[in-house]
């Protein structure tokens, strides 16, 4: 691994660089921060207990800039040495729901409350409104299971003062208020993923997607938007099965964890899978608070969860879809990512909800990524996505 760790006289800071590329780890706020070769040099300027001028006119000199320039890039690395930064907890971040679950909650065999299984987690859900009852029990019929002990109950009530809003109670705590009918299911389905992988025994989590695949694993991570529902809509609407449509959980030996829920498309890829998934045509539209449209389709099948599902036993592909409309903007199909780049786009778009980030973790996530084949993926249509990929598993 060209990965490099360099010793700090800051304790709360560890620095790692690749070739020009840095990231620093910082103790307190269990955050990342990349660091170009510029940031670089100022941080380590810092660390030596320069002055603001002496660190600036030092590294003025390395890089032909004026001084001026550094300005700005110094007092975003300053920032970093902040002894009066507040600690961040990630436990803060663990659903309320969790600490309701000392004792089971049972249900009687003859009941005919409608209960459901999502990976090691069991739910029951009711509500007092006939329409969205048919439509959760539609969407959701592929993971419910006849249970007489279950971890969550979900109650969504019709509030009294509007009855087009709904509140949603789970073990008695009132999660959401006043959410209009078209906002209940998305806000349901996430909160379905994030208690099961937060009731597991996971040690990262990365908002993305993961797929099984005749040649091995393919984790899509990434910010929202990139193209990583579509793609995964794609491979499993064919011989892929699915980990997880919106989070890659792993454990601390790197298995993976199966989150079989449907998978959430926005609207502008409703025609482009018209053709993988007819039935999306008559699927009802919902809406997140931000204003996207979406519906809901399940992929074809999923990786059993009683499999070991080891990556670091197994081929996979980390890769960054990247869909450009214009093909003459593609210079390049394929961009192998450093182990730094790879990192920071796992954790670009949220990670370690409930889970504390140490030292530990990250360098262990290193080894991980530098074990694996990662790319950026540019691609204007389904069919070269497919062929790229294809290729990637040959060559790699």
């Amino acid at each position: 691994m060209s990965l490099k760790k360099i010793s700090l006289n800051t304790r709360h800071l560890i620095l790692y660089i690749e070739l020009e590329q840095g990231v620093v780890f910082h103790k307190k706020k269990q955050s990342l921060y990349q660091l170009t070769a510029l940031s670089i040099s100022l941080l380590l300027a810092i660390d030596e207990g320069l002055s603001k001028q002496n660190a600036v006119e030092h590294v003025a000199k390395l890089s032909n800039l004026d001084e001026s320039e550094l300005i700005g890039p110094y007092d975003k690395i300053q920032y970093l040495f902040d002894e009066e930064l507040a600690e961040v907890s990630y436990i803060d971040a663990q659903y309320p729901e969790l600490a309701t679950i000392v004792k089971p909650y049972y249900v009687s065999i003859s009941s005919s409350l409608k209960t459901y299984q999502i990976d090691q987690a069991t739910y029951s859900i009711e509500t007092n409104s006939i329409d969205l009852q048919i439509e959760i029990f539609t969407l959701l019929r592929q993971c419910e299971k006849k249970l007489t002990v279950i971890d969550f109950q979900v109650t969504i009530i019709k509030c009294e003062e509007n009855s087009h809003c709904f509140d949603i109670v789970c073990n008695g705590l009132k999660i959401e208020k006043d959410l209009p009918f078209k906002y209940v299911m998305p806000h349901l389905i996430d909160r379905l993923q994030i208690l099961s992988f937060q009731k597991s025994d996971y040690q990262y989590c990365f908002h993305g997607a993961a797929l099984e695949t005749e040649y091995g694993s393919i984790l899509l991570p990434g910010k929202s938007g990139a193209g990583k529902s579509t793609l995964s809509a794609i491979l499993a609407s064919g011989d892929s099965s699915l980990y997880s449509d919106e989070m890659i959980v792993l454990d601390e030996n790197f298995r993976i964890m199966t989150l079989n829920l449907p998978l959430a498309i926005k609207s502008g890829s409703w025609e482009l899978l018209d053709v993988f998934y007819p039935e999306l045509k008559n699927e009802t539209i919902w809406l997140r608070e931000d204003g996207r449209e979406l519906k809901y389709i399940w992929p074809k099948r999923f990786v059993s969860s009683s499999n070991a599902n080891d990556l670091k036993a197994q081929k996979t592909l980390l890769i960054n879809p990247c869909f450009i409309h214009d093909k003459m903007e593609i210079t390049h199909h394929k961009i192998k990512l450093s182990v730094i780049e790879t990192l920071m786009l796992m954790t670009v778009g949220g990670y370690q909800v409930a889970s504390e980030l140490t030292e530990d973790k990250i360098e262990q996530l290193f080894i991980f990524i530098s074990d694996q084949s990662c790319y950026q993926l540019n691609y204007h249509s389904t069919e070269q996505a497919l062929s790229e990929l294809e290729q990637l598993w040959q060559n790699n």
